[in-house]
């Protein structure tokens, strides 16, 4: 049967003990972190000076279509919209149960 080892002969021997580990995988660590964050840094600032502002984006609305009525008031003659935008005015209750539970589950 193999003896294990007790701790002054682990040291005697060479091996490193537990705090002194400890010391030394966060040494080395740091020397890996520290120059990839200073290396992937500038891309990241120059990437975030790219976006917009932030309280500008919250402070703006959505933009709406322009509805033109005949004279009635009833006839809608045109629907004008930004290109790329066209939205539709939908209470919760008309959705039925899968559209809001698919939207649910896509920000899941």
């Amino acid at each position: 049967m193999r003896r294990r080892a007790t701790a002054s002969e682990a040291l005697s021997k060479g091996r490193i003990s537990r705090p002194a580990a400890w010391m030394l995988r966060f040494i080395l660590m740091l020397v890996v972190a520290v120059p990839a964050l200073l290396v992937t840094s500038p891309g990241y600032v120059a990437f975030a000076d790219k976006l917009p502002d932030t309280q500008l984006l919250a402070s703006t609305g959505m933009p709406e279509d322009t509805l033109i009525y005949a004279a009635d008031g009833t006839t809608l003659l045109a629907d004008l919209h930004p290109p790329g935008y066209q939205s539709f005015y939908e209470p919760l209750p008309e959705m039925g149960t899968k559209l809001p539970d698919a939207v649910i589950s896509i920000e899941d």
